[in-house]
């Protein structure tokens, strides 16, 4: 015999619309998700992505409930809209190729008749004070957009050129350059180990203890084992800290003695190179371009160190012509790092394996 279900009684006599109610309200509760379990999974979904999206590309997710297709979406997309500014954006551009044009036909006006003395006499004049306010405002931008992402290192670095650059001639600006190229070389060398991105003063404080660590790595074997595979940073520390350290002692002690300026622009200049080889194995395209562009302004730059002073002067001229487009390409990571776009395969290797044991 079978048995029927028995239906709810709708007889108006024992009918309870608050019973009912209150028998709803209970059912909402018992399918609404764990808060805590949610956000754990979000997290644990999310950390999946970023290392997948920096790693090995993105995935397309088939879900088999209810047959719905997820896909994910892309770093280009998933990453928020990049916020164009004139003197971020647009004025390095047109800036730093008037400032070429210039210095270049500067050079070129003082070993040949290709301009008219007096025009000739004005670029070489006022060449070096446009290009200077192109790299004043250029470096003081990327400073606060540094800033604005807590990228503290990079940020003092960018914000010492505006300070420093007024002040100094053009046989001397290359030199004086290393002080920023220093500073900027070694955040980048720290930016695969840094994780506070939320705080100025943390990650100013995190960089510190970043550069000690990498300081007591560098004179180990492991370290100059990882230099010869190209597995981390320390070829760019190493540089890093020449071209800060040579930029010292060539400004501070090279003001009245030749011999010490020598030194610290060869060990700034040798600093340099070693940084651009870093930069061209770094696989970052900005940094591809201004490190093969910078090897050649340090054979050029040695050479002027060197020879006299209207030499050295003509020279400095195509120097800072060919800076100019380096210098470019050289400060874009800056604005890809706040845009969170920027790749850094250092990183990479060192986040992937953390996150996938985390969640395996």
């Amino acid at each position: 015999m079978q048995t029927l279900a028995t239906k709810p009684s709708l007889n108006p006599a024992t009918f309870n619309p608050a019973a009912n109610t209150n028998l709803a309200n209970e059912n909402k509760i018992q399918n609404q998700p764990d808060p805590k379990k949610y956000l754990e999974e979000q997290l644990r979904n999310e950390k999946i992505m970023q290392a997948l999206n920096s790693s090995e590309g993105v995935p397309e997710t088939q879900a088999t409930n209810n047959e719905l297709k997820t896909e994910v979406a892309s770093p280009a997309t998933a990453n928020p809209a990049k916020q164009h500014s004139f003197i971020r954006d647009l004025a390095p551009i047109y800036g730093y190729s008037a400032a070429c044009v210039l210095h270049i036909l500067a050079g070129l006006s003082r070993i040949s008749n290709l301009l008219p003395n007096s025009v000739g006499k004005f670029l070489d004049e006022n060449a070096q004070k446009f290009s200077k306010l192109v790299n004043f405002l250029n470096y003081g931008g990327k400073s606060i957009t540094a800033y604005k992402s807590n990228n503290s290192l990079d940020s003092i670095s960018k914000g010492l050129l505006p300070a420093v650059i007024p002040w100094v001639s053009l046989e001397n600006t290359f030199l004086a350059v290393g002080l920023i190229s220093g500073t900027t070389m070694l955040s980048t060398a720290h930016h695969p180990r840094i994780t506070n991105e939320k705080d100025f003063w943390g990650n100013l404080k995190q960089q510190w203890e970043t550069y000690k660590q990498m300081g007591k790595e560098l004179f180990t074997k492991e370290a100059w084992k990882k230099i010869r595979h190209n597995e981390d940073t320390h070829l760019m520390y190493l540089g890093g800290n020449m071209n800060l350290f040579g930029g010292l002692i060539g400004m501070a002690l090279g003001a009245g003695n030749k011999t010490f300026k020598a030194m610290g622009s060869l060990i700034r200049n040798v600093g340099g190179a070693v940084c651009d080889i870093a930069k061209i194995l770094h696989g970052d395209v900005n940094y591809l371009i201004s490190g093969a562009l910078y090897i050649i302004i340090h054979v050029l730059d040695i050479v002027q160190t060197v020879s006299n002073k209207e030499r050295a002067r003509t020279i400095s001229h195509f120097v800072q012509g060919i800076s100019s487009v380096a210098n470019y390409f050289y400060t874009q990571p800056t604005n890809t790092m706040a845009d969170h776009t920027f790749k850094d395969k250092y990183k990479d290797a060192r986040l992937v394996p953390a996150l996938r044991a985390t969640v395996a």
